[in-house]
């Protein structure tokens, strides 16, 4: 529908222009029955011109996007009502067991305040790292085409495009269609928005545009933090929408960090892993959890991250020991314990299910800990995982265009998270975990 949408305006437009081009402005136009409508042109283009303001007045960029769709998935996924789980009422006839958890209702507001965005009195806070794209000459790094877009408790912006204290942000949306977009759940559909137009160090050049023809965008335009700041002390209301002008926008790839609505999509488009983030933020241990699908022998979202880190803070991370957590093909003679797949072939375990590395700043001399964790099959993993993985080939690596995990496949992965974690956590912080650097967030 949302294709159909796009695509069936301009075909009405197009038929307005080829009618006024062979019969004048003034012209008429031949009806089914073969007679002449004294109809002129002009007064078609005007109805057309009166059509799309009123689209540009009334309908934004992302009503007829996949965005509302993805966020709805989404939601049903990872979003569960939190007084679900509770233990039914004992029964003398029925054991106790737990209530199975329940999506919350998309209409639902997730908004960025506690018990949401801190586990309790300064317990961790949730970030969610997004990308802005920014194609203009100088206003990101060469080649990168983007920056980093957080949403937190406390900041919503990052440093291409200035910050704006979250709640004062809120506030300026308050009331109106924008505020939808800013919610926990629309900023975590955002940070997954893997294929639109605009994808920062990935956007595929004319071919995101054809994208956005074809309407397959996930992509927001949201208002631009540096234009909701107090004026004269008070905030002010947010004012307009994004309308379809904004969508011929994605169609030429205009992406600029002065326009008054930015283009905000998946986080990996500018670094896939919010380690920069939590650096920026002056943490100095750190657990990296990659679950990129690089493949048993890949490592590269993890180098992608060092090498920005180095870039963007000047903060050097090193894991020498990073080949242990490679899965590599099985040898059936081999005396090392191996996994049998259904199919025959044979896979090795990894030998750790986690490695330390170290962080230094370069200006500092500080140092930290980064603990490193990738999805991959060891030795002890629970029983239900190695038999899920010995009929799934695939298993820890599905591409991310899978879309349907059934609740095996879910859980599954849940599962080997939680082992894999439970190990890294177990690791003791170094003895000079002084921070790698002040904090440089807002």
């Amino acid at each position: 529908m949302g294709v159909l949408l796009v695509i069936l305006p301009l075909l009405a437009f197009s038929e307005f222009l080829e009618i006024s081009a062979a019969n004048g402005l003034w012209g008429g136009l031949w009806d089914l029955s073969g007679g002449f409508m004294p109809v002129p042109e002009v007064v078609r283009l005007l109805v057309a011109a009166v059509v799309l303001i009123f689209l540009r007045v009334v309908i934004d960029s992302h009503s007829w996007s996949l965005f509302p769709l993805y966020k709805r998935w989404l939601s049903r996924a990872f979003v569960s009502d939190p007084s679900e789980g509770a233990y039914r009422p004992k029964n003398q006839d029925q054991p106790r067991a737990p209530t199975p958890a329940k999506a919350k209702k998309f209409d639902y507001e997730l908004v960025w305040k506690d018990p949401y965005t801190q586990l309790g009195k300064g317990g961790p806070e949730l970030i969610l790292c997004c990308a802005v794209n920014l194609h203009g000459r100088g206003e990101a790094a060469s080649g990168r085409k983007a920056g980093s877009f957080v949403f937190s408790r406390e900041h919503v912006g990052g440093p291409d495009v200035g910050w704006h204290r979250t709640s004062d942000y809120l506030k300026c949306l308050k009331g109106t269609s924008r505020r939808k977009d800013v919610t926990i759940l629309a900023s975590m559909a955002i940070s997954g928005a893997a294929f639109s137009p605009g994808m920062g160090k990935m956007t595929l050049g004319s071919l995101g545009g054809l994208m956005a023809l074809m309407n397959a965008r996930l992509g927001v335009w949201l208002p631009h933090p540096g234009l909701t700041k107090k004026l004269n002390n008070e905030l002010i209301k947010w004012r307009g929408r994004p309308g379809w002008t904004w969508w011929i926008r994605e169609i030429f790839l205009l992406f600029r960090a002065k326009s008054t609505y930015l283009y905000v999509s998946d986080g990996g488009h500018w670094e896939n892993l919010g380690v920069v983030e939590l650096l920026r933020r002056g943490c100095n241990q750190i657990y990296l959890v990659s679950a990129a699908g690089d493949g048993r022998d890949g490592f590269a979202t993890i180098g992608e991250a060092i090498a920005l880190a180095r870039s963007e803070l000047g903060i050097e991370i090193d894991i020498p020991e990073l080949d242990k957590l490679r899965a590599k093909t099985g040898d059936p003679k081999s005396e090392e314990e191996t996994l049998v797949l259904a199919d025959g072939t044979v896979r090795r375990y990894a030998a750790h299910t986690h490695v330390i590395g170290t962080i230094r700043d370069h200006h500092t001399g500080n140092r930290g800990q980064l603990i490193a964790i990738e999805a991959n099959l060891t030795k002890g993993m629970p029983w239900d995982v190695i038999a899920y993985a010995e009929s799934n080939k695939n298993f820890p690596d599905d591409s991310t265009l899978d879309q349907f995990f059934d609740h095996r496949q879910f859980e599954s992965y849940r599962r080997l998270g939680q082992y894999q974690m439970a190990a890294a956590l177990k690791q003791k912080p170094l003895p000079n975990d002084g921070r790698p650097r002040p904090s440089i967030s807002p």
